[in-house]
């Protein structure tokens, strides 16, 4: 139902603000900060439709395990595109850069992997994560 929906999200809201932000990360050695954008991207894809109940709480699942990745992570790909500043018709294009970053992490480890955004000049942010599939052809956005 959607009123249970939406009591597990603000759950996860809730987990989300309590991250002590900015974390520093070893690997990139840059401080990654948790805005309300990678929260959004949570629960909705990059065009900006809500993602389906079972993604959202697969990624939200992953909410606790972040900081662990982000300090234990050992090496990071990168990615740049150009993209829209906002969704807006004119939108301005700027560069975007992406890191991906992996680690084992949790009681029962498994592989996380955390997606750092960062827009321009900007701070490099939290903006999303998965469950990394052992799969050669893995891309950096899910």
């Amino acid at each position: 139902t959607m009123m249970v929906n939406a009591t597990f999200i603000e759950e996860a809201r809730v987990l989300y603000k309590a991250i002590k932000s900015p974390v520093h990360c070893k690997c990139l050695n840059q401080e990654i900060h948790f805005n309300a954008d990678g929260f959004n991207h949570l629960i909705h894809n990059g065009l900006g439709s809500r993602r389906t109940i079972q993604e959202i709480r697969h990624k939200t699942r992953l909410i606790p395990l972040l900081v662990s990745v982000i300090k234990n992570a050992h090496e990071a790909s990168y990615e740049r595109r150009t993209v829209k500043k906002d969704r807006k018709k004119n939108a301005p294009l700027v560069i975007a850069e992406y890191w991906g970053i992996s680690a084992q992490v949790g009681k029962t480890p498994v592989s996380v992997r955390v997606i750092i955004k960062r827009v321009g000049n900007g701070h490099l942010f939290f903006w999303s994560a998965m469950i990394e599939k052992k799969t050669k052809n893995t891309t950096l956005f899910e």
